[in-house]
């Protein structure tokens, strides 16, 4: 094992019984899972490896993608970053309805282009935050929150079946900021509904009062039935929606 205060040095350590590398390089840490035992033997291929990577370091070879230390073999032999997203959503796909697959599918666009042929392997914790500084440039954080949240359920399902020999995604959080909701104004309530009185809309006018009066989503409303009302009308239970795939479903957080 290299000394620490060598430049670049990289050290061979132990994670729950699995080998991995760290260093740090040009201000960044970087963490590699070899995924191998810990054991004598796979200790000294370890440390040939940071021999490697210690030796690019210095000479200016450094392949930040970390793909350069990764046995050929064991690329070809292994999953990509996309097949294990995709046998994930054959996992999942039972309980998803239709559009979450159909987002599910279009991210693998974004992760091709980003991971290429890449094994989940290589995905260290730095790695998987420069993807999510990657999907900023291209979505909003909301949308950027949520699939970062996507590829740590699918590690951490990973994990479960030693797929990967750890989840680099638990710590890569998003930053959503807030944003100011500024409800109609009863002017606006009242301009609204009178636009709903022409001869062409006036079949929806009741629609429009109830969903500005109760704030519901249009699929919840849709959705409703007459056994989800209280006997005199003065209570609703909100559980359901009517989605695109033309049938009830749960809402969408899943709770009442």
């Amino acid at each position: 094992m290299h000394k620490a205060h060598k430049k670049g040095s990289v050290s061979v350590t132990s994670d729950r019984g699995w080998l991995r590398l760290r260093w740090k390089h040009q201000g960044k840490r970087y963490t590699m899972a070899l995924g191998m035992p810990d054991s004598a033997v796979n200790r000294q291929i370890a440390q040939a490896k940071a021999g490697v990577i210690y030796g690019d370091v210095l000479s200016g070879n450094f392949d930040p993608t970390l793909e350069k230390y990764k046995p050929q073999a064991e690329q070809t032999d292994q999953l990509t970053v996309v097949e294990l997203f995709q046998r994930w959503i054959d996992f999942k796909a039972s309980s998803l309805e239709v559009r979450s697959l159909e987002k599910f599918t279009g991210f693998q666009n974004h992760l091709a282009e980003y991971f290429k042929k890449r094994s989940p392997e290589v995905v260290s914790e730095e790695e998987a935050i420069r993807f999510r500084d990657w999907l900023l440039k291209r979505n909003s954080p909301l949308s950027t929150r949520e699939r970062v949240g996507w590829m740590r359920s699918c590690w951490q399902w990973a994990f479960k079946r030693k797929l990967v020999t750890e989840n680099p995604w638990v710590d890569v959080r998003v930053k959503v900021p807030p944003k100011q909701k500024q409800p109609f104004t009863r002017d606006e309530i009242r301009r609204i509904l009178a636009a709903f009185e022409s001869p062409e809309l006036q079949h929806y006018r009741d629609f429009a009062e109830f969903l500005l009066a109760v704030g519901c989503r249009p699929g919840e409303a849709i959705g409703l039935r007459w056994r989800h009302l209280s006997p005199d009308c003065s209570s609703i239970w909100i559980g359901e929606s009517w989605g695109r795939e033309k049938r009830q479903k749960p809402t969408k957080t899943g709770k009442a």
